[in-house]
């Protein structure tokens, strides 16, 4: 084992790539005039790392955990690879994980989400959300919970088979979301972490819901953007490679979907009546403040219902793609991670997606995992400072 190297305070970045991905996005106004302003989640790294910059602390980037140094059933330190050398760094205090999940890691999804299968390939989370941390706390006894959840969000492969999240697309007048069957199963405009949920759930049941099909008409495509491409016609590349199926009448569009034509059309009526009324009697469509919002406002008498009904129809697979895992590490209300005995562990504390989430198996909204993140890294850095005034005295 190397030498210890001692230090007090400092930010371990899992990847150079991704800070510095974070810190190019800025707004468009800006580039205009030649200025570069930071926005949403790259504005908030920037005032941290302000922050941290003007109070010295030093921020290693190209880090990576190897393991977590224990002494006399405490943790004291951390193991860690920096720019390819290898060292071990003692704490002060405690260690804090701060790191996210693993929904890129396959192996470790396959052991966990039995009951909700989620894949890399369908996610949308940090290439480097590879769980590394969540597996070295766990060989020293760490506790975990809710491995199989994740903050799902439906989503479709683009052509070069990345993802692309659908949130207002489902909830916009004159669309449809359909199992292989060609029925309806829930209500598309639903949030998008409980509209994952049930795509699972309903999959499970034999209904054939992983993949679904998102089902638009030329009402729809002539409105509203899908993805990044803008009201009108889809761009080629789309269409050509299959990504986005396209018939004049729904009869074929379920054929080059391999759906059931006449369950499809059976559907749609249905649907179709429910758009005439604006009452959704089978899913309750548009009846939330959440769906509303992500409808149009000016469609009557319902802002999420429309019918399908203006050809040519469009229709893309979906899956229950996700923003990163939300189960891992259990910590109680100071931070501190516990055991498989529910008994904290001497200097270890964690905060954000390498814990099990606070909210549990609900998503209360986009960026509310900051929040928790924040306080509980906060109260956790409080916690560990007065255990370790305590254990001067």
């Amino acid at each position: 084992m190397p030498d210890w190297d001692y230090t007090t305070d400092f930010l371990v970045v899992g990847s150079g790539g991704g800070l510095a991905g974070a810190l190019r996005a800025s707004a468009l106004g800006g580039r205009l005039r030649g200025k570069k302003y930071l926005t949403n989640g790259a504005a908030l790294i920037a005032h941290l790392l302000s922050a941290l910059l003007d109070r010295g602390v030093p921020i290693w980037i190209n880090t990576a955990l190897v393991d977590l140094v224990v002494e006399e059933g405490r943790v004291v330190g951390a193991v860690i690879e920096k720019d390819g050398r290898t060292m071990r760094v003692r704490t002060r205090d405690a260690v804090l994980l701060a790191a996210g999940g693993f929904a890129q890691n396959a192996a470790m999804r396959e052991e966990f989400s039995a009951n909700q299968p989620g894949r890399p390939e369908w996610s949308s989370a940090n290439p480097g959300d590879t769980g590394e941390v969540i597996r070295i706390a766990m060989a020293h006894g760490a506790a975990t919970d809710m491995m199989d959840e994740a903050w799902w969000i439906p989503s479709w492969l683009m052509p070069n088979g990345r993802p692309a999240m659908t949130i207002s697309e489902r909830s916009k007048p004159g669309s449809i979301m359909v199992d292989a069957h060609g029925n309806r199963y829930t209500n598309e405009a639903a949030a998008y972490q409980e509209t994952g949920q049930q795509m699972f759930a309903h999959d499970r049941a034999g209904g054939g819901a992983v993949p679904s099909w998102l089902i638009i008409d030329s009402f729809h495509r002539s409105r509203y953007t899908f993805g990044f491409a803008p009201p009108g016609p889809f761009p080629r590349e789309l269409i050509s490679s299959g990504v986005i199926k396209r018939s004049d009448t729904l009869e074929d569009l379920a054929q080059q979907c391999g759906i059931e034509a006449t369950a499809l059309v059976k559907t749609v009526d249905r649907f179709n009546g429910f758009a005439v009324t604006g009452v959704d009697e089978d899913f309750h469509r548009g009846e939330g403040a959440h769906e509303r919002y992500q409808g149009d406002s000016t469609h009557k008498p319902n802002p999420c219902l429309g019918p399908i009904a203006k050809a040519p129809f469009y229709a893309v697979q979906i899956y229950p793609g996700d923003l990163g895992t939300n189960g891992g590490l259990l910590c109680d209300a100071n931070g501190q991670v516990v055991n498989r005995d529910g008994d904290p562990i001497p200097g270890l504390y964690a905060a954000g997606n390498c814990t099990a989430s606070v909210m549990g198996r609900k998503y209360l909204g986009a960026g509310a995992t900051i929040g928790p993140s924040t306080i509980f890294a906060y109260r956790a850095a409080n916690h560990a400072d007065a255990v370790s005034i305590r254990s001067d005295i």
